[in-house]
């Protein structure tokens, strides 16, 4: 490779470091890395050292990495994916339970509990935390029923003394 002169002096300028370098296309096109290593002698530059060498098989062995990385992340990101849906499907499976158990107990079903998973998580205390509410709501409505009986029979003593009365 045949450097202008013009560009050797501003290369060697624009760099502090003792050796420079460049990256330039050579007559058949192919990138080659050109090392500068100026000669110094008396603290004055005799001669300039050029050291150059084709860049072809770095640059394959970039371009075929670049290859195996890109197909590397899709091949990644495919997997991801595939196995996302299921895993949150899963994961979300006794939530969607607690749904249909809570519509039916809000229709009057107050025998239905939720079998809590067997993990020890947030799902797993939320379950053991719903099946007591469902618990306290039954014996609140059992209550409910007992009193409303109770008023019931109360008011029903009267009302026959009144009626036998009247």
């Amino acid at each position: 490779v045949t450097l202008s002169p013009a560009l050797i002096q501003q290369t060697l300028a624009n760099d502090s470091q003792e050796n420079s370098y460049l990256l330039v296309r050579g007559a058949h096109g192919k990138r080659q890395l050109v090392v500068l290593m100026p000669l110094v002698s008396h603290h004055h530059t005799i001669a300039i050292l050029q050291l150059s060498t084709p860049t072809t098989t770095t640059d394959e062995f970039i371009t075929t990495l670049r290859f195996i990385l890109l197909f590397g992340v899709i091949g990644a990101l495919s997997i991801a994916i595939a196995l996302t849906f299921p895993l949150v499907g899963a994961a979300l499976y006794p939530l969607r339970e607690m749904e249909r158990t809570s519509r039916r107990i809000a229709a009057g079903d107050f025998s239905m509990r939720l079998e809590p998973p067997v993990t020890d998580d947030e799902i797993g205390h939320l379950a053991l935390s719903f099946n007591w509410m469902v618990t306290q709501l039954e014996a609140a409505f059992q209550r409910q029923k007992q009193f409303v009986a109770d008023v019931s029979h109360e008011l029903r003593t009267p009302l026959t003394a009144l009626s036998g009365s009247l």
